[in-house]
């Protein structure tokens, strides 16, 4: 209980506030959630001594992660950079300041150049990401840390824990294609986890790249293959992802190699047969109401991968996913659609 040892620790920093080794008081008093107010004055005076030697930083950390005012410790941790700006150890570890600093919502200007040199020496370091994440979650500006972050994703997209990476890499415009692939090989590797489906269709456009489809392709086969194989049920969203995925890839295979295109039917098909697939819900987003998918579908009851009698079931599912598009595109389906009816005719689907 914090209330049995308060009127103590005041005593004590009566005579010891400013020792080195009231570093230790000041981080297990905020740690456990202690008043602030007990020992915001007495940090002030253990800085005035303390501010730039190595072990301060457990204090500026303390202090930020209890959500106390940045201001008060503002111009300590400057001069603390000033000195430690690269440190990566175990006794001073910059990074761990400039997550506490910016995750309170401190001046990004304080930090925004320590970073810089930090990264030019510890970019690819496993600690790395918290500052990329960090940086970026405070509204940085993005050129700060993205050649330091494509480069530390290269090194770590066989690493779980560079989802969050992954994410914001995922939706830049401008990405280049191996790093396209470097969040791919992040999907494929953790197929089961639930952001791995996110990543691929986040990345949109980008998988029609022609040097980029192979692994596209590839990242599809292992999510869906686990999907479609899991006991898991599957909601509208990850239904309505798929049918995204799948468009993007008949668009891109449209123009690769047959080989390409046999893959993807495959996982049409796949997809198709599943309970969960198409229906009335979700409805179609209107960027995937694409007559080029459809055609393709149909195309394959037309050469027998899918058989009118055997995928009756799949095939209403299809048909009423069709019947939610808007109508501009539905007119430029109808004739299509009806030289199908006439060759399968079955009023009831």
């Amino acid at each position: 209980d914090k209330e049995l040892v308060q009127d103590a620790i005041k005593v004590w920093l009566a005579v010891h506030k400013t020792d080195a080794k009231a570093q230790f008081v000041y981080n297990a008093w905020l740690d456990a959630g202690g008043d602030k107010a007990l020992v915001e004055q007495p940090i002030r005076d253990w800085l005035s001594i303390h501010k730039t030697a190595a072990e301060a930083q457990f204090i500026y950390n303390a202090w930020l992660d209890a959500k106390g005012n940045p201001e008060l410790i503002r111009d300590a941790i400057g001069a603390w950079l000033d000195i430690h700006k690269t440190d990566a150890n175990l006794s001073s570890d910059a990074s761990h300041v400039y997550k506490a600093w910016l995750d309170a919502g401190g001046d990004k200007a304080l930090v925004e150049q320590p970073i810089k040199d930090w990264l030019v020496v510890h970019k690819t370091n496993p600690v790395a990401k918290f500052v990329y994440n960090s940086w970026l979650d405070a509204g940085g500006e993005r050129d700060v840390v993205w050649d330091s972050l494509l480069l530390w994703l290269a090194e770590y997209r066989t690493n779980e824990s560079a989802v969050r990476i992954t994410k914001f890499v995922a939706k830049q415009p401008d990405l280049p294609d191996a790093s396209v692939k470097d969040v791919l090989v992040w999907c494929r590797t953790f197929a089961a986890n639930e952001d791995a489906l996110w990543r691929v269709t986040q990345l949109g456009p980008k998988l029609l790249n022609v040097d980029v489809l192979e692994d596209a392709c590839a990242t599809a086969e292992t999510i869906l293959f686990h999907i479609t194989g899991s006991t898991n049920e599957i909601n509208e969203l990850t239904s309505g992802q798929v049918a995204t995925l799948l468009n993007y890839l008949v668009e891109a295979a449209h123009f690769h190699s047959s080989k390409m295109r046999d893959r993807v039917d495959v996982l049409i098909v796949v997809w198709m047969r599943h309970p969960n697939s198409f229906g009335r819900r979700p409805k179609p987003h209107t960027n995937i109401q694409r007559v080029r998918f459809t055609s393709r579908v149909l195309l394959l009851l037309h050469s027998g991968e899918l058989d009118f009698t055997r995928d009756r079931e799949p095939i209403r599912r299809f048909l009423e996913w069709l019947d939610e598009w808007d109508m501009v595109w539905k007119q430029r389906l109808r004739s299509t659609i009806e030289g199908y009816s006439t060759r399968y005719p079955a009023p009831e689907v």
